[in-house]
């Protein structure tokens, strides 16, 4: 099959595989991939009337090796999870957050991983903080991870920015501090004084 194919036959893939996407989703991850800007860019620009089930895919092309669609579909994510605003309610924003959330696996690359929690620090709540919060012991995410935990409004962020503290390394203390500190928690400044 030319390469100039490849985009649709990986989409009709997807459908053969079972995915539940529709028409339009399997169109938009086609036109995502294709070499020409142009439908590049009018693909991405519709990234916010996209049905989360895509996020398994962008997360794919996210980590690919074409810078081009590499970047649309970063842009087509940024659409995505600034169309499903912040309230907890909405289902869209919870299947944002859920896949967001899937991205956090271990097995995946760690700028994909980097990507999430950026964007769960704009949607996620207090149920992605247990996801999160283990990748503050870790220095190739703990930077992302505490910039996503400090924007979360909620106790459970704070309970996990304290709990931290107390076990990461010392030249991350100051970073989890701050965090407290611009997060204005009274709880933290007990914490923050005896450390």
């Amino acid at each position: 099959q030319p390469a100039a194919f490849a985009p649709r036959a990986r989409a009709v893939e997807l459908v053969r595989e079972g995915a539940t996407m529709a028409e339009k989703e399997t169109k938009f991850l086609a036109d995502l991939q294709s070499d020409n800007a142009d439908v590049r860019y009018s693909a991405w620009a519709q990234g916010g009337e996209m049905d989360p089930a895509v996020l398994p895919e962008l997360a794919k092309l996210i980590a690919g090796s074409k810078p081009g669609v590499a970047k649309a579909a970063g842009e087509a994510l940024n659409r995505l999870v600034h169309s499903v605003g912040k309230l907890p309610s909405n289902t869209r924003r919870q299947a944002v957050v859920r896949g967001l959330t899937a991205w956090l696996n271990p097995k995946q690359p760690v700028w994909v991983r980097t990507v999430a929690l950026r964007h769960l620090s704009l949607v996620g709540g207090e149920d992605v903080v247990a996801a999160v919060a283990p990748l503050l012991a870790g220095a190739d995410l703990r930077e992302d991870a505490v910039f996503c935990i400090e924007r979360i409004p909620g106790k459970a962020s704070a309970n996990a920015l304290m709990a931290a503290a107390k076990s990461v390394s010392d030249d991350f203390k100051p970073r989890l501090l701050a965090a407290l500190g611009h997060r204005g928690d009274k709880e933290a400044a007990d914490l923050c004084a005896g450390l």
